[in-house]
């Protein structure tokens, strides 16, 4: 009982010890205490750009009005200009798991914007009005308006490279706008009628809606020919096993993924098939190595300005493992009390980096955690080599 009162003593006074010692710290040396802050702050950044990148590219992917999607066996991207058959679906179309099949047509043609001067690639989407692929409830779109053929709805979260087609449409009640495609001789003309709101990423600048049948003048794309087949399932019935089932039934040549596989195989696309995914990686891990440095650093000046301390509890007998784990909680506690401002100066960037990109910039508590977390871990090996300095020393010397 005796002993375990004296462990207890012991670590709070090695507790107290660690939290004086940072605290000093980062009162006399606010260059070391900044350098954690902004080590964090970029670790922060960068994570958060990463996400917001990844969550931009799988917006579509969302929305998706089912459990399971039938895709071409090549697939990788939704940007991928692959398709597949609808007759390929046919091994598949009785079976009692399936509620309901829906098609989803993609194209990214290149449209005049509205001075007349400026063209860009813009996403278009294919709905048959009838059975959407999509959740239209979700992002606000009236599919009634595209029932004529050449009507589209516009996202009116696209970007502004084709002018101020929300701006127009308020004023005129619709927007005429013409495709160029250097393939044609003859453009097609598209009249927007309506917007809705579902926000575009890294390589999607915008997007619009038209019916499957307008779609066909987007490149003479069949109806018959869609890019993704979108099942919902009846109730009860599992994503996991309606794909095994699937799977089993379809030719080689398309494959059953969950939508949330889907969604899964779209980041992992982006993290590890593009240099973006390795850019932002290699940035965060340079944000937690400075925090490192800097933590190493204002441990080293620690240990430099309290020897003589440090050399009066050697002689006291006071273990070098609790002089060790001093040292290391004083590195922790720096991390610690570092993080809520690199959290809000990151809060501040992602503030502004959304205004500019909308793009889907949060501050989850996994990504905080995860980012803390790891500082810590790379605080601790700080601790333990600094720390090696001080017990090893001869306490004569020290003094």
């Amino acid at each position: 009982m005796m002993r375990a009162t004296a462990l207890l003593r012991l670590l709070r006074f090695v507790s107290l010890l660690s939290l004086r010692q940072s605290l000093r710290r980062a009162r006399r040396s606010l260059a070391s205490f900044v350098g954690v802050i902004g080590g964090l702050v970029l670790a922060f950044a960068q994570i958060g750009i990463q996400d917001a990148l990844y969550d931009g590219a799988i917006r579509l992917h969302k929305t998706l009005n089912g459990e399971v999607i039938i895709v071409p066996a090549e697939f990788d991207m939704l940007l991928n200009p692959v398709w597949l058959e609808r007759n390929a679906l046919s091994t598949i179309a009785g079976q009692p798991a399936i509620a309901d099949i829906t098609y989803l047509y993609t194209a990214a043609p290149a449209i005049r914007g509205i001075s007349g001067n400026k063209v860009q690639q813009l996403l278009v989407l294919g709905l048959d009005p009838y059975a959407p692929a999509i959740d239209t409830r979700r992002i606000g779109a009236d599919l009634s308006k595209i029932l004529i053929p050449g009507h589209a709805l516009w996202d009116s979260r696209s970007q502004p490279h084709w002018g101020d087609i929300n701006g127009a449409l308020k004023r005129h009640g619709s927007v005429d706008l013409q495709t160029a495609m250097a393939n044609l001789s003859l453009q097609t003309p598209i009249t927007i009628v309506g917007t809705y709101a579902l926000g575009g990423s890294i390589t999607v600048l915008g997007s619009m809606i038209v019916s499957q049948d307008t779609f066909r003048d987007f490149g003479g794309q069949s109806a018959e020919r869609p890019n993704m087949a979108v099942i919902k399932l009846r109730p009860g019935v599992t994503s996991e096993a309606a794909v095994a089932e699937f799977n089993q039934l379809l030719p080689g040549h398309v494959r059953a993924v969950s939508t949330a596989a889907l969604i899964a195989e779209e980041r992992r696309f982006w993290s590890e098939e593009t240099p973006i995914g390795y850019f932002l990686d290699l940035s965060a891990a340079i944000g937690i190595f400075i925090c490192a440095v800097f933590v190493g650093q204002a441990l080293v000046q620690t240990i430099d300005e309290n020897l003589s301390e440090y050399a009066v509890l050697r002689t006291l007998d006071v273990p070098d493992g609790a002089m060790l784990l001093a040292i290391v909680l004083t590195g922790l506690f720096l991390v610690l009390a570092a993080s809520p401002f690199a959290a809000g100066v990151a809060m501040v960037i992602y503030h502004f980096a959304a205004a500019a990109t909308d793009l889907p910039f949060d501050m989850t508590l996994k990504r905080s955690a995860d980012i803390v977390g790891i500082s810590l871990l790379t605080a601790l090996f700080a601790g333990l080599l600094t720390g090696r300095r001080l017990v090893t020393a001869d306490p004569a010397r020290l003094l």
